[in-house]
């Protein structure tokens, strides 16, 4: 990527704005929501499912982690199923 220029002048200042985000966070606490939470992650990334359970601090509702196969792009192979448990969850 260094050496293609296009691609650098495309992905360079994206890149950035995430290092950025990233340095200048600042959790809050907040009231916690009562509603379900649903944490997705990729069963071959680096997110535990533990650290996905930390989700469960934001809601007093329940928290629940499904794991897909998969990195961090899983979402791109399971598109329909993850396209099926959101409509479901809109419908109840």
């Amino acid at each position: 990527m260094l050496d293609d220029k296009e691609l650098l002048n495309y992905f360079a200042p994206i890149i950035r704005d995430d290092m950025r985000a990233v340095a200048e966070y600042q959790h809050e606490t907040v009231t916690p929501l009562s509603i379900p939470v649903t944490a997705m992650i990729g069963d071959s990334e680096t997110t535990t499912r533990e650290e996905a359970l930390a989700w469960s601090e934001i809601t007093t509702g329940e928290c629940r982690v499904l794991q897909y196969e998969g990195g961090h792009f899983f979402l791109f192979d399971h598109v329909e199923d993850i396209c099926k448990l959101i409509q479901s969850t809109l419908i109840h």
